[in-house]
């Protein structure tokens, strides 16, 4: 079949809205209608040029939409289901899927997720972005890569969940082991800050610290559970230092999510010793080393990352869909804008200038 898509074919220059072929679906295949589908930051990466990726490629790995047809040996979905993908597959027999404490499939750690494609055009493959693809109307998916989800749950906003928030909420239940009455700091209130704060809630911190040089943000912030909101460019002081001022030595979990070096180092800095865990979530730009004295580790601090908030695609995301539809978590202060699919690049303009937490665009 023909769809629509958005192809990158360069970087430094905007998406392409081109025509491009749709095979079948293979034996564990489905086909998805992407119905609405978020721009991440990773996808700005890549345009930018701060994340190398080859093109052409179809990208988007934030998507939800409704299962068309399916391979002759799929068993997780059918037609008509309702569904989100995940960036990282759900084997489900290898030890990482089988492990409760990992979610680093081997699909992914063999690269065999970067050569998942259902895209041609003109008779030439095209790559599609961690085996998604979300910015094109229609995709074959791995059904390792893809998870059911409540019928009822409004797909322009829940598709914001396959990156964002099981980033951010998985993070603070998987990889930080938060404990009740602890306190968190959140720096960097994007989609991904936004939802650790939501997962740092979650998970019994009680005083939970936001900070962004974007004082816009503080409301939503502050909706999500934060209890403080910090412009550290208002300080009279540097961030670390005021951090360790107003806390017993530091926060007891810190979350990077603004990928920059000096963001990292900062976030180290304000890590409790002891005890303190610190994770970085940010991407940073291609080439760029983290400076870490090793004595900020031998005090006790614990330094920890992950790929999508260490979260499994079939265990979590129908599980954080049903927080949404319980109202345990928010997802609107997370969408600062709504747009048609032809209007991608508008998101890109919109995300690089600070303008957006969110970009959601509507297929179809």
């Amino acid at each position: 079949m023909r769809t629509q898509a958005a192809i990158f074919e360069r970087s430094h220059a905007p998406l392409t809205l081109d025509w491009i072929d749709v095979r079948s679906p293979g034996p564990h295949e489905v086909l998805v209608e992407f119905r609405a589908t978020g721009l991440c930051h990773t996808d700005l990466s890549v345009v930018d040029g701060a994340l190398p990726w080859a093109a052409p490629t179809v990208l988007g790995h934030e998507g939800a939409g409704v299962v068309l047809e399916v391979g002759p040996h799929v068993t997780h979905v059918a037609a008509g289901d309702h569904v989100i993908g995940h960036s990282l597959p759900q084997c489900g027999t290898c030890p990482y899927c089988l492990s409760e404490k990992a979610n680093s499939c081997e699909e992914m750690l063999n690269g065999n997720v970067f050569a998942r494609s259902g895209f041609s055009r003109h008779g030439e493959a095209v790559g599609a972005y961690m085996g998604l693809g979300t910015f094109s109307n229609h995709a074959i998916v791995h059904e390792d890569q893809i998870a059911r989800i409540h019928p009822d749950a409004p797909l322009e906003k829940v598709c914001t969940i396959g990156c964002a928030l099981v980033t951010g909420v998985g993070s603070a239940l998987y990889s930080a082991d938060i404990e009740p009455g602890s306190t968190a700091l959140v720096i960097g209130l994007g989609a991904i800050g936004l939802s650790a704060i939501q997962g740092a809630r979650l998970a019994g911190a009680t005083r939970i610290i936001a900070v962004d040089t974007n004082d816009a943000k503080e409301e939503a912030a502050r909706l999500m559970g934060a209890s403080e909101f910090i412009n550290p460019r208002k300080l009279g002081t540097d961030l670390t230092q005021h951090i360790l001022g107003i806390t017993d030595r530091g926060a007891d979990n810190v979350f990077e999510c603004v990928g920059s070096v000096s963001a990292q180092e900062a976030a180290i800095a304000c890590t409790r010793p002891g005890f303190g865990v610190c994770c970085l979530l940010g991407i940073v730009p291609s080439g760029e080393a983290l400076q870490l004295e090793p004595f900020a580790l031998v005090t006790g601090r614990r330094l920890v990352s992950n790929s999508a908030g260490n979260t499994k695609v079939r265990r979590d995301v129908p599980k954080i869909v049903d927080w949404y539809m319980e109202g345990k978590i928010l997802l609107d202060p997370l969408i600062s804008h709504i747009l048609p699919f032809a209007e991608i690049n508008t998101g890109f303009d919109l995300m690089r200038r600070g303008q957006a937490i969110r970009p959601v665009f509507l297929h179809g």
